[in-house]
């Protein structure tokens, strides 16, 4: 049997969609002012310059571990009572840009205050450091330690930006640095990797358009599944499908779970055996995905006469008829 190469691009049409972002615009001036203090991420005292800043001049590093489903109304809304009651109580930690017309400063730690900030057309509190990308990563592990707001995803696609961007030049490097072990990380990276992959990527984003829900054991299981073969991709693709045209809106969790199990959730295949008058299996047809019979010729034994065979070929004419 000729076997046909998938078009998993054709298959996919019906659900690809591309994602937008996009940049705060607009500089305005701001004054400064310059304090003694302490570093959590490094254990020497430096001197920070801290001053009030417009955020639209201040850009969210490219690796940071805050995804921009964040900056809305809904889940700053923590930080927007506190600006309106109390200011802000927490300064945001920067770094100088350079050659950039439209941005001054570089998020490290604070994405959300930036947001809020720009949000209430208020003034942002930074504290403007002079770190390396390592240390700027290390700090915002170490951020990590005292907030559980961040999703495993993120922090698997901010380990994933890291590498990347240059920022280590391999994972071991990453372990040693943020204190996870090699299997781990490469658990998360295949994760990470789900919605960056051509074809699947864009379909998990429509079937689930907040990432912070996707686990890692969820979608480490589908990229395995995924990187298979063709027939367990489309399986993987007629399955997402399945879900839009149904209109429903499963969990993260239960998404994940159905296109991992939906090659092996297929309907079996037609089997029809023919057999001679004493009862001995002479010839098998099968249908194959495009729907047509694909018939095997069992060895003929002794004593088969050929009116078996043609009332087997007969049987099986019938049957397609």
């Amino acid at each position: 049997m000729k076997k046909t190469k998938l078009d998993m691009g054709a298959l996919a049409a019906a659900v690809i969609s591309t994602p937008q972002t996009t940049q705060p615009t607009a500089p305005s001036k701001s004054g400064a002012m310059t304090q003694a203090s302490g570093s959590k991420a490094f254990a020497q005292t430096r001197t920070i310059t801290t001053k009030k800043v417009d955020p639209k001049r201040c850009r969210i590093w490219g690796a940071h571990d805050r995804n921009a489903l964040w900056f809305n109304p809904t889940d700053c809304a923590d930080l927007i009572a506190g600006f309106k009651s109390l200011g802000q109580q927490k300064t945001a930690i920067v770094r100088q840009v350079k050659n950039d017309p439209f941005f001054q400063y570089e998020i490290i730690e604070g994405a959300r205050r930036r947001w809020t900030a720009e949000y209430l057309d208020m003034l942002l509190e930074v504290e403007v450091r002079n770190i390396s990308d390592t240390e700027a990563a290390a700090m915002m592990e170490s951020e990590n330690a005292d907030r559980q707001d961040i999703s495993p995803f993120e922090r698997a696609q901010s380990y994933d930006r890291l590498l990347s961007m240059g920022v280590f030049s391999n994972r071991e490097s990453l372990c040693e640095s943020m204190n996870v072990s090699k299997a781990q990380l490469a658990k998360m990276i295949t994760s990470a990797n789900l919605v960056k992959t051509e074809i699947i990527g864009p379909i998990i984003i429509k079937l689930i358009p907040d990432v912070r829900e996707i686990s890692i054991t969820g979608a480490y299981k589908l990229m395995q599944e995924w990187a298979k073969s063709d027939d367990i991709k489309g399986a993987i693709i007629q399955a997402a499908n399945n879900i839009i045209k149904a209109g429903t809106a499963p969990t993260a969790t239960k998404v994940l779970k159905l296109l991992a199990l939906a090659p092996y959730d297929q309907p079996k295949k037609e089997k029809n055996t023919y057999y001679t008058d004493t009862g001995k299996p002479l010839l098998t047809g099968q249908k194959n995905p495009n729907g047509q019979m694909v018939f095997t010729v069992n060895k003929v034994a002794d004593g088969v006469k050929k009116s078996d065979i043609k009332k087997a070929l007969n049987e099986a004419l019938a049957d397609l008829i």
